[in-house]
């Protein structure tokens, strides 16, 4: 239909899409929801990931979802990596761990390792970098534990090092990077006399 292509396609179609969500899960029609989902992927998946975006559709969600993502992994801005890292809650199988991949590797490629400046500082980003972290097969990643690493390298706030190094400590091949981390942050200086 022309108008509802002109509709989804505007600029003003915020109002409109989450309302055609909203349609789509009440229909619970889920192969019309992912043949829809499939053609209009970057109109629509924006519109899931607003606040309560999923609820309407949520038993619709599913496996189906690993292509939808796979094709998207490289597409749009923070917010829409965001997006697709809290869809990627309902892959729950093996074929998560590609996914979760393409998305760890997008997210690390963000931080310039040979610049001063403080970089990837997004709010999307590192709302992004939650559900990956906290998904069941992220560490079934090959090679999770060098980018974090790698990334640690980038200068960011401290808050941020503080999540990277959250997933790190709870991981026994990390022992010396956590233990090399804590003797250089913290301050080891001994007094002759406590100060107490």
């Amino acid at each position: 239909m022309p108008w509802h292509e002109q509709r989804l396609r505007s600029s003003w179609n915020d109002t409109y899409v989450v309302h055609f969500v909203d349609s789509l899960g009440a229909q619970a029609d889920a192969e019309r929801f992912y043949e829809t989902l499939n053609s209009d992927a970057d109109m629509l998946i924006p519109a899931l990931g607003k606040f309560g975006g999923v609820a309407t559709v949520e038993h619709l969600l599913d496996e189906r979802l690993g292509p939808i993502i796979s094709r998207s992994a490289l597409l749009g801005d923070d917010v829409f990596f965001e997006n697709l890292c809290n869809l990627l809650r309902h892959v729950q199988s093996q074929a998560a761990v590609p996914l979760l991949s393409a998305l760890l590797g997008r997210w690390a490629s963000r931080f310039d390792l040979a610049s001063s400046a403080v970089t990837a500082d997004s709010i999307g980003l590192w709302r992004g970098f939650a559900p990956l972290k906290d998904h069941p097969r992220f560490r079934e990643v090959k090679g999770w534990r060098k980018i974090l690493e790698n990334v640690l390298h980038a200068n960011m706030r401290w808050f941020h090092k503080q999540d990277i190094m959250r997933v790190l400590e709870t991981d026994a091949a990390s022992y010396l990077t956590v233990e090399n981390r804590v003797m250089r942050d913290k301050d080891w200086v001994h007094f002759y006399q406590s100060e107490n």
